[in-house]
């Protein structure tokens, strides 16, 4: 799994979130982790609120690689969206239907204080 939220999201004007999220919503869906995930159909996209949360499935290192691309995309095209991000790997076991619809929350009670712009953070049961 991995979670993004743009760091000081809520300190925007409305406008700016909208575009802000779809820029980071376009961005997304162009890496390359993302398109192969979602042709296997391999792959669910949550919209969060702030961010957005990824769930792969059939690949381990899928969404490392997701926010490493993102990581290098972002700071050469879209200097202006600061992300964090954070990986949590599922333990090996299929995810469920209610612990994906809980990710959102998760993702808001998930430690956002913590971070800067361009890190990534595994948490804890994550591989790494």
């Amino acid at each position: 799994m991995l979670f993004m939220d743009i760091v000081g999201f809520s300190l925007l004007p409305m406008n700016e979130e909208r575009q802000l999220l779809r820029d980071l919503q376009k961005t997304v869906m162009g890496t390359a982790d993302f398109v192969r995930a979602q042709q296997k159909n391999q792959l669910i996209s949550l919209p969060t609120g702030d961010g957005m949360a990824l769930v792969f499935f059939g690949d381990v290192e899928a969404p490392i690689r997701c926010a490493l691309e993102l990581g290098r995309t972002l700071a050469g095209a879209s200097p202006r969206i600061s992300l964090r991000m954070r990986t949590k790997r599922s333990g090996g076991k299929e995810v469920a239907p209610p612990a994906i619809a809980g990710v959102a929350n998760a993702v808001r009670k998930g430690g956002k204080h913590a971070g800067s712009h361009g890190s990534i953070y595994p948490t804890k049961g994550s591989s790494t």
